[in-house]
């Protein structure tokens, strides 16, 4: 697959994160490659609840990029 012929703008993806510097730095980085479509938690509790809510509007994540050290809920326990 040639990333130039990619439309990145049509991924939805979640980004679960507790550092604010690294939420920051994840949607600027998917900005630049043109996804818009960016939700950010602060931890693994709060992105299920956004996971869930997504499948119910039948809109499921594309993508999820998650941290695995997080209070709450941390990644490896979102994940199962």
């Amino acid at each position: 697959m040639n990333a130039e012929n990619t439309d990145y703008g049509k991924l939805s993806v979640l980004v679960i994160d507790d550092g604010l510097p690294i939420q920051s730095l994840i949607k600027m980085t998917l900005m630049r490659t043109g996804v818009h479509d960016i939700t950010v938690a602060g931890h693994g509790q709060e992105a299920l609840s956004q996971v869930n809510s997504a499948s119910r509007l039948q809109a499921p994540f594309d993508v999820i990029v998650c941290d695995w050290d997080m209070p709450i809920m941390n990644g490896i326990i979102f994940i199962e």
